[in-house]
């Protein structure tokens, strides 16, 4: 078993548990595709509904934001984010052009147990405009804040 474990903050302010393309995951759904050059991230080229993967995380007891990086464009899906098994993010991946880096944020998930956590990564459908599923994530922090 992978685990993502050696950025673990023990106290708030310190470094945040990151995730980053690639590193440690399980395939759950699809086929995911590591891009290294101009928006560097991992992408789902199978572009189908329920698409996912997972990786192990150590979180230790306190309160997080996580701040996710990824993609938006006309092919885009709706990305979902869960901690065993809990939705702690949700964003629609639609935009009329394409564009790398942008930055959502959700502030306050509780962690009351140290412990392994299963963090998923997937697609849950698609805005009406879209014309695909594609989700393409470049970075994920979780941010002890408490």
């Amino acid at each position: 078993m992978s685990v993502i474990s050696n950025e673990t903050p023990s106290d708030p302010g310190q470094a945040p548990v990151t995730y980053r393309p690639g590193m440690f995951m399980t395939v759950n759904q699809g086929t995911w595709v590591v891009i290294l050059n101009a928006g560097d991230g991992i992408y789902n080229s199978s572009d189908v509904n329920a698409d996912g993967f997972t990786i192990k995380m150590f979180l230790a007891v306190g309160t997080y934001n996580l701040n996710l990086w990824f993609a938006r464009g006309p092919t885009r899906g709706i990305i979902k984010v869960d901690i065993d098994g809990v939705n702690v993010l949700s964003r629609d991946g639609y935009d009329a052009a394409l564009n790398y880096d942008i930055q959502e944020a959700v502030v306050g998930i509780p962690i009351t147990v140290s412990k392994l956590y299963d963090v998923k990564f997937r697609v849950d459908g698609k805005n009406v405009a879209s014309t695909g599923y594609i989700v393409w994530i470049q970075r994920a922090d979780f941010v002890r804040t408490a």
